[in-house]
C-alpha cells in the first residue's frame, strides 16, 4: 500500500519547489528571503551606457529598419557595458566566466530605447539604447548562484544574435534576388527581433526559483505571437501559466520549447511540476530526471538542490522512500538541508545508528 503524505508535511519537504501556487512562503522556507540589502557584494557603480545606431538604408518599412537598429544597438551596448560589469567584478575580488559574462551583464541592466531621431553629427536618423543600472540589485552571489537566470539571459542573447544574422543575411539575398519566400522571412526574423526585446525585462530572480511573474503572462502571449520560433520566450511563458494555474498550457509551451532547445532543462522541470499538478506523477518524475541532467543549459549547484528536493517530494508520494531519502541527501550536500530535517522530524531518513 502506497505511504500518503500529509498535505502539510509535503508542502514542507517540497519547500521552494511546491508546483501549487502559494504553496511554498518566504515565512515557510528561510532561503527564500531574498537576500539584505546591505550585502557587501551589492554590485555599484556600474555607467549608464548609451549607444546609437542609424537607420540602415535598406528595402524595408520604418518599423522593421527601427527593430533593426534597436537589436544591434541593444548587443553593441551590452558588450560596451560587460567590460564595466567585469573591472567592477574584479574590484570585488570576484571572476566570471567569459561565457557567463554578457547573460550577468544583461540581468544587471535595464535596456531602454528611444524613438528615431536626426542626429546631425551623423546626417541620417538614429536610434538610441540606453542601458540603466538595475536599481534594488540583489546580492551578487545571488544572482551568480542563480544559473537558471543567466541560462535564460544566455539563450536570449543568442537568439537575438542568430536572429539579426539571419535577417540582415536575408536582406541581403532578399535585395539581389526579390524573393517572395526571402520577403517573408524578413517579416519574421524583424517580428522576433520585437519579441525577444519585448521579454527582455521580464525574467527576475525572484523567491521560491522563479524567475517571472504571473502578471507578465499577457506580455508573454504577445511575444509568443511575435517570436513563435524562441524556446526562451516559450520556457518563459511555461513558467507564469504554470503560476497563474494554468498546468495543462504549461506542457504545451515546455513541449514546443524542448522542440526547439532540446537541452534547456528548465523547460522539463517546469513540465514536471505541471504534471505533477495534473497528476500524472511517474511522467513528471521522468522529467525531473531529466532536469539534472547537465548541458549547456543545465541546473548547476542551487537549481540542483531546488530539484533534488522536488523529485524526493514527488516520491514520498509515490512511496519511493529509499528514493526520496537519496534525493534529500543530495539536496543537502548541494547546500538545502530543509526538506532532509523536514523528514528526520516525522523519523524518516535517519542515518544508521542515529
Amino acid at each position: 500500500m502506497r505511504p500518503v503524505a500529509s498535505s502539510v508535511l509535503l508542502l514542507l519537504v517540497l519547500g521552494l519547489a511546491a508546483p501549487f501556487p502559494g504553496a511554498a512562503s518566504a515565512a515557510s522556507n528561510p532561503r527564500a528571503v531574498a537576500p539584505s540589502p546591505k550585502s557587501p557584494e551589492t554590485v555599484s557603480g556600474l555607467p549608464e551606457v548609451v549607444v546609437r545606431r542609424p537607420l540602415l538604408t535598406v528595402p524595408l518599412g520604418g518599423r522593421a529598419r527601427f527593430i533593426l537598429a534597436r537589436g544591434e544597438a541593444l548587443l553593441e551596448a551590452l558588450e560596451d557595458a560587460s567590460a564595466a560589469v567585469d573591472t567592477n567584478m574584479k574590484g570585488m575580488g570576484r571572476h566570471l566566466l567569459e561565457a557567463d559574462l554578457l547573460p550577468y551583464t544583461a540581468e544587471r541592466y535595464v535596456a531602454k530605447s528611444e524613438p528615431p531621431s536626426f542626429a546631425t553629427g551623423m546626417g541620417v536618423d538614429t536610434v538610441t539604447v540606453r542601458l540603466v543600472p538595475r536599481h534594488g540589485s540583489r546580492g551578487l552571489g545571488d544572482t551568480l548562484g542563480r544559473t537558471d537566470i543567466l541560462n535564460i539571459r544566455r539563450l536570449i542573447l543568442h537568439e537575438t544574435r542568430m536572429t539579426l544574422t539571419s535577417l540582415l543575411d536575408n536582406l541581403v539575398d532578399g535585395h539581389v534576388t526579390g524573393s517572395r519566400w526571402r520577403a517573408l522571412d524578413l517579416t519574421r526574423d524583424v517580428n522576433a527581433l520585437d519579441g525577444l526585446w519585448l521579454v527582455g525585462g521580464f525574467p527576475k530572480s525572484l523567491p521560491g526559483g522563479w524567475l517571472v511573474e504571473k502578471r507578465v503572462l499577457p506580455g508573454l502571449e504577445r511575444a509568443v505571437e511575435l517570436a513563435p520560433g524562441s524556446a526562451a520566450v516559450r520556457v518563459m511563458l511555461a513558467e507564469a501559466q504554470l503560476r497563474f494555474g494554468l498546468p495543462q498550457q504549461c506542457v504545451d509551451s515546455c513541449n514546443e520549447a524542448l522542440r526547439l532547445q532540446p537541452e534547456l532543462r528548465r523547460a522539463n522541470y517546469l513540465r514536471g511540476l505541471a504534471l505533477w499538478r495534473l497528476q500524472h506523477l511517474a511522467l513528471a518524475e521522468v522529467d525531473f530526471d531529466v532536469s539534472l541532467k547537465p548541458g549547456p543549459y543545465g541546473p548547476m549547484q542551487d537549481e540542483t538542490a531546488r530539484r533534488l528536493r522536488a523529485r524526493g517530494g514527488l516520491r514520498l508520494l509515490l512511496g519511493n522512500m529509499t528514493g526520496m531519502c537519496a534525493d534529500m541527501h543530495q539536496a543537502c550536500a548541494a547546500g538545502d538541508c530543509e526538506g532532509l530535517r523536514t523528514m528526520r522530524r516525522e523519523g524518516r531518513c535517519q542515518e544508521a545508528g542515529q
